[in-house]
């Protein structure tokens, strides 16, 4: 009875982990960021961001970079802007 559990098993993994290793494709928005910590989408595809430094960012849906906000921050040890919310 057990090496039929063991079979079923086996053929059950051979047809469900190939769907588990499905192509993910991956787009670079922008690189060469300083420190990027969090991300937050708006439902119109804009994504907002952090850098540890203090300063809020947001791309739009053209790859458009523009600075928001700079808040004080210090950036040394495990402080610094570090969330959105």
């Amino acid at each position: 009875m057990q090496k039929i559990i063991s079979l079923t098993i086996i053929l059950i993994s051979v047809i469900v982990l190939p769907n588990a290793f499905a192509e993910i494709n991956v787009e670079t928005v922008l690189d060469n960021l300083k420190n990027p910590w969090e991300l937050e989408f708006a439902p119109d595809g804009t994504i907002f961001f952090t850098e540890r430094d203090g300063k809020l960012w947001v791309i739009d849906n053209e790859s458009t970079l523009q600075l928001v906000a700079e808040f004080p921050a210090s950036n040394t040890a495990e402080g610094g802007l570090l969330g959105l919310e």
